[in-house]
């Protein structure tokens, strides 16, 4: 996930994530600064990932994890794409509760939806 996360971050970011350290060449694309595009290619990734998953879980899964998961996915994708309606930017101190609480609520909610895939990887 580390390498798929700095991958992602060269597309999104502008130029300035480092590759071997602060002294060495720097990578971003600077999709962000066309949101439009970036959140397209998020998308994009999330569809491909659903397809995936579904796959993977094959036509025996639960309901919960058939149509739960990718209806989630779904809610997700278009939470991420709200911010194009703002008029403002939020402020950190709006942010940082959501990027506390929201990766832990939205992991819940995942096991919740598909335990019985989730259980099994452990065994």
């Amino acid at each position: 996930m580390v390498v798929s996360h700095f991958i992602l971050d060269g597309l999104v970011h502008v130029a300035g994530l480092p590759i071997l350290g602060e002294s060495s060449p720097k990578l971003g694309l600077g999709l962000w600064r066309n949101m439009p595009v970036e959140l397209a290619l998020e998308t994009l990734l999330t569809l491909g990932c659903v397809v995936l998953y579904l796959r993977f879980i094959g036509p025996g899964a639960p309901a919960t994890a058939r149509y739960g998961i990718p209806i989630f996915m779904l809610l997700l994708t278009a939470a991420t794409w709200s911010p194009l309606a703002a008029t403002t930017p939020p402020s950190p101190a709006q942010l940082i509760p959501g990027w506390i609480g929201m990766p832990v609520i939205f992991g819940v909610l995942v096991y919740a939806l598909d335990r019985r895939h989730a259980g099994a990887a452990y065994e």
